[in-house]
């Protein structure tokens, strides 16, 4: 009976995976998107697509400024350096100064950016992390909780 449930529980969870990247891939779309042309040469299909004036934006990544990496750096070397220099500090505080990277970039992103970014960290979380966290637990699961 607990094989039958943990298999339900991993086809629904793969399910809802699915159904986020293909929501994800429709809403990156968007509805202005147009054709212009389409060539093809034996298997390979090469489409230009453009929205509106021709012009394509990157979203708020290729507006952000170079300094804005420096979280992320921060967080990769802080996980790479504290458990091997400061141990002890850093397996009761790694919660703390997670948050603290995160909050700096997340404070000034929030407050230059308002409602774009509000949107920005909610389809990351909704399309890309809680999927993620998912199919890592469907493969846990399936892995046999090793």
């Amino acid at each position: 009976m607990q094989y039958r449930f943990g298999f339900l529980i991993i086809l629904i969870l793969g399910f809802l995976t699915f159904a986020s990247t293909v929501l994800a891939q429709a809403t990156s779309l968007g509805t202005t998107t147009e054709i212009h042309s389409v060539e093809t040469t034996g298997t390979d299909v090469a489409m230009s697509a453009s929205g509106g004036e021709g012009e394509t934006s990157g979203g708020l990544g290729s507006e952000l400024p170079l300094w804005s990496v420096i979280p992320f750096i921060g967080i990769l070397l802080s996980i790479a350096i504290f458990p091997l220099v400061a141990p002890d500090f850093w397996h009761h505080h790694f919660g703390k100064i997670s948050a603290f990277w995160g909050l700096l970039f997340a404070v000034p992103f929030l407050f230059a950016y308002k409602g774009e970014a509000i949107h920005a960290i909610l389809h990351t979380y909704f399309l890309e992390y809680i999927p993620f966290i998912i199919l890592l637990w469907a493969l846990f699961t399936v892995a046999g909780g090793i």
